[in-house]
């Protein structure tokens, strides 16, 4: 994983006041690219992760990404 991605992150979390590690935080995961990275971004960082599926059905992909969510 790329470690500047995962710095920003961590930067972002700190200036939000949310940098406590060994906590669980709840993300929204559509079950797109983007969803997962963030999924691993937030577990490499030290939390516990729950996911939340969120579908907008805006994207061509989007009842697939649903799908891959749910397994």
């Amino acid at each position: 994983m790329a470690s500047e991605l995962v710095e920003k992150v961590k930067e972002a979390l700190a200036a939000l006041g949310l940098a406590k590690q060994k906590t669980s935080i709840v993300a929204a995961f559509s079950g797109g690219p983007d969803s997962v990275c963030l999924a691993d971004v937030l577990t490499a960082l030290g939390y516990t992760v729950g996911i939340a599926h969120v579908n907008h059905h805006l994207r061509e992909n989007a009842d697939r990404d649903a799908a891959f969510a749910a397994e």
